[in-house]
């Protein structure tokens, strides 16, 4: 991995040095056309000027002879307006006429206009301007500069070898820089790398980071964060297991030895009902657990997705009461509901589920002859239901853990009453899936009252 992407890094740095310099030439290319079309304009002004104060018939003849300075030479040629040539500074095509030729054209119409094209007098490619003059005579002519498209050239030749020597210094400095410069990079990279196999295969250790690294500072926050998120998903399945495993060895326990006792004929005629009822309700218990876990299991997998739709929100609530009836009566314990019929946006299942849980329990841990009030309300956009009791209530060290899976404030009335000790974790998760929360208000030996709140329109 180190070497390819070093060679990749590097393959693009010179690659974006090669287009540099590519640019840079044809910048200078372009820049150095302009200096000279400068420098043609410069010197036709100044021949210009010379031509219109000269007097004799003469005086275009002794103005080709301008000496030119530094490396570039000017043709200057003199020509009247029907084309033929009155001087010419490297004296050639004098015999022939220019009427036809485009800067000439230009010049008779007042324009100021370069042209690049190839001298059939001196065979080599040219650029060419032209303006029109008058001597002092009064007489219209029109003066030519020209200058070899070489000589533009040798502007872009001339800082061809500066350019390369420099390309080849920025290359040794580049592939100094890129081999620091990556392993900086490839070094928390590699660590990232053997981190992220430890977090595969169970195992964490908080990735730390010299805080100069700036650019790798925000993956490694991030991936610590997941490592540390997994790790606590991990804690959290295993102690899911163990308890599970606890919770369910005490009533397969409890089958196993009165079903041998029954196998063994230790158990008299008149105690089977009796035992086959103990052996029953066992087997219940642990088919609520098994339910309750695979529940429990699939909410915290994602893989029960609510389905919102309009529900009748009274109706739910009496389908659930109604399940507990027989029990709230055989403890004298009345249920008072207080709720409008009206349609709400929610998932009926969900809510059938909080609500099935949370009076089951006002049922179960309330004294006899006590209440149980269901309520419901709005308050600042969010759906409020309530499930009061008279019960044993829950003792302030206990209300921060009751949401907790198998959880129990008795564990032994907790098993006596039937409960698994996942109905309050399903609430939470329930609630949490329909994008609410479950909060709790309670006294000990006074009631408890739980409140789910909910978007009124999720």
């Amino acid at each position: 991995m180190r070497k390819t992407f070093i060679i990749r890094t590097l393959i693009l740095s010179l690659a974006a040095m090669l287009i540099f310099g590519a640019v840079s030439l044809a910048l200078i290319g372009h820049y150095s056309r302009e200096a000279v079309k400068n420098d043609l304009i410069r010197v036709s002004d100044i021949i210009k000027d010379e031509a219109e104060r000269a007097a004799g018939s003469d005086a275009e003849s002794h103005l080709v002879l301008f000496e030119n300075t530094g490396k570039q030479a000017f043709r200057v040629t003199f020509i009247r307006s029907d084309g033929s040539v009155i001087a010419d500074s490297l004296q050639q095509g004098l015999d022939e006429n220019h009427l036809d030729r485009p800067e000439v054209k230009s010049a008779l119409a007042n324009e100021r206009k370069f042209y690049t094209r190839k001298s059939a007098t001196l065979n080599c490619r040219m650029m060419y301007y032209a303006v029109s003059y008058k001597n002092k005579a009064g007489i219209s002519n029109i003066l030519r500069v020209a200058i070899e498209v070489t000589s533009v050239s040798r502007y872009v030749w001339s800082a061809l070898p500066l350019l390369l020597g420099l390309t080849a210094v920025l290359a040794a400095l580049l592939v100094i820089f890129n081999n620091r410069y990556n392993n900086s990079i490839l070094q928390p990279v590699n660590k990232l790398k053997a981190e992220l196999q430890n977090i595969n295969s169970g195992r964490f250790n908080k990735i730390s980071i010299d805080k100069s690294n700036k650019d790798m500072l925000p993956v490694i926050n991030e991936i610590n964060e997941i490592g540390e998120s997994l790790q606590k998903l991990n804690n959290n399945r295993r102690d899911f297991f163990a308890a599970a495993s606890h919770e369910l060895n005490t009533p397969l326990t409890c089958i196993s030895g009165y079903s041998e006792l029954m196998m063994q004929g230790m158990i008299g005629a008149d105690k089977v009902k009796e035992t086959g009822a103990i052996i029953n309700g066992e087997a219940q218990r642990m088919s609520t657990l098994i339910s309750d876990m695979l529940k429990l299991s699939g909410m915290e997998n994602a893989a029960a997705a609510p389905v919102i739709a309009e529900i009748n929100l009274r109706k739910i609530i009496d389908a659930a009461v109604a399940d507990f009836s027989a029990a709230a009566a055989a403890k004298d314990i009345k249920i008072h509901v207080q709720c409008w019929e009206t349609v709400i946006r929610s998932d009926g299942k969900l809510l059938k589920t909080i609500l099935e849980n949370l009076i089951g329990n006002a049922v179960k841990y309330n004294v006899n002859g006590g209440k149980v009030n269901v309520s419901v309300r709005r308050a600042d956009g969010k759906i409020e239901i309530s499930v009061k009791d008279t019960g044993i209530g829950i003792a302030a060290a206990d209300r921060e853990r009751i949401f907790e899976r198998f959880y129990r404030v008795d564990k032994s009335r907790g098993k006596k009453t039937g409960g698994t000790g996942l109905g309050l974790a399903i609430v939470k998760h329930s609630a949490a899936l329909l994008s609410g929360t479950v909060s709790l208000e309670s006294e000990l030996g006074k009631g408890s009252e739980f409140i789910v709140s909910l978007p009124e329109n999720p």
